[in-house]
């Protein structure tokens, strides 16, 4: 399995989460679905020794072989969704994303992931309870998490290395540059989603949580 307790480079997932802002509700889904299936590819050219061999693959492919391959599959649930929202988008161009294709993208990440896109929106999206924020500034917040997953994902070592990593000090000035998320260890199997179609769900698992 692939570990990714480690502090991750801030830099990637701050320029992405300025990009989604400056995006409408098609432009946030299609530019997301980009990034997260580049991601995706990167994350299976390290898993895989003789990455040059790798065929042509599907979204939805992509990540089922990542998890295959080793990586936690608590996002694979996320990642499909994501895939989801943007085949839905070309099909139906004017499509706007709604509160409840959001809440359930939040519902199915796992507890620590949760937690991090309500912290990622309270530092990032200029203040405000993310349950009173709009669909669009939600779905930016879980891309933003899912996005810096897998960037965590592909630095991090095949195998049982992850420990010596750990143990390594970073300089000062890296020190500065990273934001620390408190990842699960990987799970054996993905974890059950938590239905938040209901806006009144949400809105009590915030309270419950004391993020928002």
């Amino acid at each position: 399995m692939i570990y990714t307790q480690q502090p991750t480079d801030a830099g990637s997932e701050a320029s992405f989460f300025d990009v989604l802002q400056r995006q409408d509700e098609l432009g946030a889904v299609i530019r997301s679905h980009f990034q997260i299936d580049a991601r995706l590819q990167r994350v299976l050219e390290s898993l895989t020794p003789q990455a040059g061999e790798l065929p042509d693959l599907r979204y939805d492919q992509k990540a089922r072989l990542a998890v295959a391959l080793g990586l936690d599959p608590r996002m694979l649930p996320a990642v499909q969704m994501l895939g989801h929202l943007r085949d839905s988008a070309a099909k139906y161009f004017d499509a706007g994303l709604t509160d409840a294709a959001v809440n359930q993208l939040f519902g199915l990440l796992a507890k620590n992931d949760r937690e991090a896109v309500l912290r990622v929106h309270r530092e990032r999206a200029g203040g405000g309870s993310y349950q009173q924020a709009s669909v669009l500034q939600r779905f930016i917040a879980i891309a933003a998490i899912v996005d810096q997953f897998l960037a965590a994902a592909e630095v991090s070592p095949r195998g049982g290395d992850a420990a010596n990593e750990e143990d390594a000090e970073p300089d000062a000035a890296a020190q500065a540059e990273v934001v620390t998320f408190e990842w699960s260890a990987p799970a054996t199997a993905p974890h059950p989603a938590r239905d938040f179609s209901n806006a009144d769900a949400l809105y009590s698992y915030l309270i419950a949580s004391d993020q928002s």
